[in-house]
C-alpha cells in the first residue's frame, strides 16, 4: 500500500478543503459576532498602544527640552557664548519643530553639545 497520496487524491482533499473552509454562510451568528468582538479588541488596544508611544514622545520631548535648558544654564555660567548660541539655536528648532534630532550629519554642528548635554543629564540623574 502506497503511503504517499497520489496526485488525484491530493485535489480531491484540496477541493474539500476549500469547500469548507471557503463556502459563504457557514459561520454561524455566534462565530461572526466573535469575530467581530476580536476585531474590535484589537482595534481598541492598538489605539492605547498608540495613545501610549505619543505620551512618551511627548515626556521624552521635555526631558529633551529640560537637558538642554540645565546645559544652556551650565554654559552661561561657565560663559561659554560659542557652545551656548548652537545649543540655543537647538532650543529654539526643538520648540518650533518639536522634534530631535534625527542623527549626528542632519546637524553636525549641534551633535557634540548635544551628546555633551545628553551625557551631563545622564551624569546627574545617576548621582
Amino acid at each position: 500500500m502506497n503511503a504517499e497520496p497520489t496526485d488525484k487524491r491530493r485535489l480531491v482533499i484540496a477541493a474539500l478543503m476549500s469547500a469548507f473552509l471557503l463556502a459563504p454562510g457557514r459561520a454561524t451568528a455566534g462565530q461572526t459576532n466573535a469575530l467581530e468582538s476580536l476585531k474590535s479588541s484589537h482595534d481598541m488596544a492598538r489605539l492605547e498602544i498608540g495613545a501610549t508611544c505619543v505620551q512618551r514622545e511627548k515626556d521624552a520631548l521635555k526631558q529633551y527640552g529640560k537637558a538642554l535648558d540645565t546645559l544652556l544654564a551650565a554654559l552661561k555660567q561657565k560663559g561659554d557664548l560659542d557652545a551656548y548660541l548652537v545649543v540655543e539655536t537647538e532650543r529654539k528648532r526643538l520648540s518650533a519643530e518639536g522634534t530631535v534630532p534625527a542623527d549626528k550629519d542632519s546637524v553636525p554642528a549641534l551633535a557634540d553639545a548635544v551628546r555633551t548635554c545628553r551625557k551631563a543629564v545622564v551624569n546627574q540623574t545617576a548621582r
